[in-house]
């Protein structure tokens, strides 16, 4: 019998997240996968800001950015012809260090994530199949069967269920992905395209009276398709470059050729959730835990944060650093944020497939208009930036940032639940392994809280932030009049926030959940 802190099941792109995360905090971890090795496929290829952001945190991003192609321009195509073409560059300067959408295959993603594990020494068991697994109050107990066919069993504190849509740890702990599948399917295609209309920089939304497609030039000169199969394939298993090619171009009522496929693959767009995303000893990560439909390449970068917000959690109940109550608030954190993508992704994919004459309409007419017009208002299209890379996903309602914030503040400074601004530098601080607390000396000293600060050294690190003409723009992005302090998680999230001492009510809310 093999023991161990975590074990993980599934190594995609949130599986080797959660493995990375916990070879970062030193936590040991045995990470299975059944297929026989990664995917060599270009799947998701979407990565948001946030996820970017995250892999700054472990030293990774640079090899990513370096790898993948930024999104530039949206065009609107209507039967063939460009009716809208709107910038996308700038919306999300000054929010974050990685202002737009990545474009890069999942298989070079996995290959980054790979990479980074065998920096640490660890390696990913693939062609191994978990059998079964068991739990009480103190353990977990998995059998599992490795390449040659031999079983073994895995005695670990918890298990990580990042084994997809047909999870068996979800089966296992009877918890139902509940929603719907819809009629529509889409299919997937990788290829070449000759084309006077799409360009090789722009995403391309293409509309015609019969069909929609989005096409998103990729790093290696060809292009990724993602449209509505025709009604005459409903019903289909499975999915053939011919099936798509043959009437696409009339479909699409464009001028366009495709051609030298790479990869093609028949989609089945669903939305559906989970109630809960823990249970006993075990938890739901990636699409385990919640799937949708494509749009606004969200699904595997709500994986990646899945397991970006569990491993520090686990890692901190595991080094008896915090209370076994800290990781109730997984679910807290992560549960309203997928249902609401789950709905959001929904409204949209409804508003694309309509096949009504007033969807029609809507389409091809209204919604290229409204979309200009709103992205051509800087707060507008800040919002969306903000919505669609996830560095505007908040945990307000978590009981992290309950009874969490003190004295007077002005009504836009961060509170605890937001992500922390990208301001001076300030997230370069924050490490995965530690709190960070940030005091802000004005009016006067705070060495009780610096006090409070040693008790609790093992948790958090500590920057004093001296208000001068320097560090008066930090100053008035926090909303800060007078001497105060922010205490930021792990995972750039701000946990508390004072403006004055309250050293009292700091104190209780660290033994909340805190191991002194």
């Amino acid at each position: 019998m093999q023991k161990t802190g975590v074990l993980i099941i599934g190594a995609g792109p949130t599986g080797l997240m959660m493995a990375c995360q916990l070879a970062m905090q030193k936590i040991p971890f045995i990470i299975v996968e059944k297929d026989p090795a990664s995917t060599t496929e270009s799947r998701a290829i979407g990565i948001q800001a946030r996820s970017l952001e995250i892999f700054e945190q472990m030293g990774i991003a640079d090899k990513f950015v370096k790898e993948g192609q930024p999104a530039q321009d949206i065009d609107f195509v209507v039967n063939g012809k460009i009716v809208e073409d709107i910038p996308l560059s700038g919306m999300g300067e000054g929010l974050t260090k990685f202002p737009y959408l990545l474009i890069l295959e999942q298989f070079k993603t996995e290959k980054n994530l790979l990479d980074f594990l065998e920096s640490k020494k660890v390696k990913v068991h693939y062609d191994t199949t978990v059998m079964s697994f068991i739990q009480d109050n103190d353990k977990t107990t998995a059998v599992i069967q490795t390449k040659n066919r031999k079983k073994e069993t895995i005695e670990a504190d918890w298990i990580v269920g990042a084994d997809g849509a047909h999870s068996i740890v979800r089966h296992t702990l009877g918890i139902e992905l509940a929603g719907k599948t819809y009629k529509q399917s889409l299919f997937v295609l990788d290829c070449h395209i000759s084309s006077p209309t799409i360009s090789p920089t722009h995403l391309s939304v293409a509309l015609s009276s019969t069909a929609f497609a989005a096409i998103f030039p990729m790093p290696n000169h060809h292009y990724r398709i993602v449209g509505e199969v025709p009604p005459r394939l409903y019903g289909k298993d499975t999915i053939t470059f011919e099936d798509i090619q043959s009437d696409f171009a009339e479909r699409m009522q464009m001028d366009i050729k495709l051609s030298k496929p790479y990869w093609v693959s028949l989609y089945h767009a669903h939305h559906r959730c989970v109630a809960t995303f823990k249970k006993g000893r075990c938890f739901l990560v990636g699409d385990a835990a919640h799937i949708h439909s494509p749009v606004g390449a969200q699904g595997m970068n709500t994986g990646l944060q899945d397991a970006y917000n569990l491993a520090w959690k686990l890692a901190f109940v595991y080094k008896k650093l915090a209370k076994d109550e800290i990781l109730e608030t997984f679910n807290e954190d992560r549960l309203p944020t997928a249902k609401k993508l789950v709905e959001t992704t929904d409204r949209a994919f409804n508003l694309i497939i309509n096949p009504s004459k007033i969807g029609l309409f809507f389409r091809t007419r209204i919604a290229p208009k409204v979309i200009k017009f709103v992205l051509s208002h800087n707060g507008f299209k800040q919002f969306i930036f903000r919505t669609v890379s996830q560095i505007g996903i908040s945990y307000h309602s978590g009981s992290l940032s309950k009874n969490a914030s003190f004295g007077k503040f002005s009504k836009d400074a961060p509170k605890p639940g937001d992500r922390l601004p990208y301001i001076a530098d300030l997230q370069e601080k924050i490490t995965p392994t530690h709190f960070h607390l940030f005091i802000f000396t004005k009016n006067e000293n705070m060495e009780e809280i610096e006090k409070m600060a040693e008790q609790y050294k093992n948790i958090m690190l500590v920057s004093k932030i001296t208000f001068n003409e320097t560090t008066k723009k930090i100053y008035d992005a926090f909303g800060i009049t007078d001497s105060s302090y922010y205490l930021v998680r792990p995972d750039m999230y701000i946990a508390f926030r004072s403006n004055g001492k309250n050293e009292k009510e700091f104190e209780e809310y660290l033994s909340r959940f805190f191991i002194s």
